[in-house]
């Protein structure tokens, strides 16, 4: 189970967009809230319903993220001006 988590941990570092970083945190932590929600059932109720509420705020805010950034991507970002690459130096040796 450590490696496994370690190996989960290791894959989500690797990616380079931080915005899907945020969105697999959102996820994860919503999943992770459920699980304890499920757990503290057998303990309290009332904090279950706490952890789960808790768990149904980071979803919507995983959906909200979701439809926002699509939102930004199909309409504002197409209409950004380029970035002019970087010209590319001349060699300075002597013939």
């Amino acid at each position: 189970m450590f490696e496994f988590t370690k190996s989960i941990l290791a894959l989500w570092n690797s990616e380079k967009n931080q915005r899907l970083k945020l969105q697999y945190a959102y996820i994860m932590l919503a999943i992770i809230g459920l699980a304890i929600a499920g757990l503290l059932t057998l303990f309290n109720a009332s904090s279950a319903h706490l952890a789960a509420s808790a768990s149904g705020i980071l979803f919507v805010t995983f959906l909200v993220n979701s439809v926002a950034w699509g939102i930004i991507e199909a309409f504002v970002t197409p209409k950004l001006p380029k970035e002019a690459g970087t010209p590319a130096k001349k060699s300075t040796r002597k013939k």
